[in-house]
């Protein structure tokens, strides 16, 4: 019996030692902020001694700091992510400022494949589209316009006056706002009745 109590009391001391020195191995594990493998170190010294209430105060204690850790992380990404669509949404708003409005929509485009449901960057792609489109029609409309004024002061120049009525009608149709073409037809209606005058 006093050797099963030998054997108990060195087994109890056996086993004090190791878990004595996983305990120091997971405190310099910990100090050193090697928080897995700390935690490794804490979780075997908890198998050691399961009653044992510091390894689990410390294995509590790192899941904190990694949920931190994580929670630091995730952060600092989200913001890299929220200044990266800033930037570009910027840069977009800079295009179509200035009238460049493909630059504009790419700029949009790229910030959406960062957020992709972003409704205000959606509603400015949708904005910067009409912009683009009228600017296109109005450039549509002042090329023709150019185009019968040409053709028109060319008839007149060579006197052929319905021609140039009929060019100078067509550049009014398309800009009633502007004076010379009303003013040229109002010349020629004036040369005309002259000539039948004489």
């Amino acid at each position: 019996a006093a050797q099963t109590a030998l054997e108990a009391l060195l087994a109890s001391k056996k086993l004090d030692d190791r878990f004595i020195a996983v305990i120091a191995t997971a405190d310099k594990l910990f100090a050193s902020k090697d928080y897995d493998g700390a935690k490794n170190s804490y979780v075997e010294a908890s198998g050691l001694k399961p009653n044992e209430s510091y390894p689990k105060d410390k294995i509590t204690e790192i899941d904190q700091i990694l949920a931190g850790i994580a929670a630091a992380a995730e952060a600092k990404k989200q913001k890299e992510l929220d200044d990266s669509f800033n930037a570009l949404v910027e840069e977009g708003d800079v295009a179509v400022n200035s009238k460049d409005y493909e630059a504009g929509i790419e700029k949009y485009n790229q910030a959406l494949k960062l957020k992709p449901e972003d409704s205000a960057v959606k509603d400015k792609i949708v904005d910067a589209r009409a912009a683009m489109n009228a600017l296109l029609a109005a450039k549509e409309i002042d090329d023709k316009y150019n185009a019968a004024i040409a053709s028109a002061d060319k008839y007149f120049s060579a006197k052929d006056y319905d021609n140039a009525k009929n060019s100078y009608n067509e550049a009014s149709g398309l800009k009633p706002g502007e004076a010379y073409p009303k003013d040229k037809i109002a010349e020629i209606n004036q040369i005309l009745t002259d000539i039948i005058a004489a």
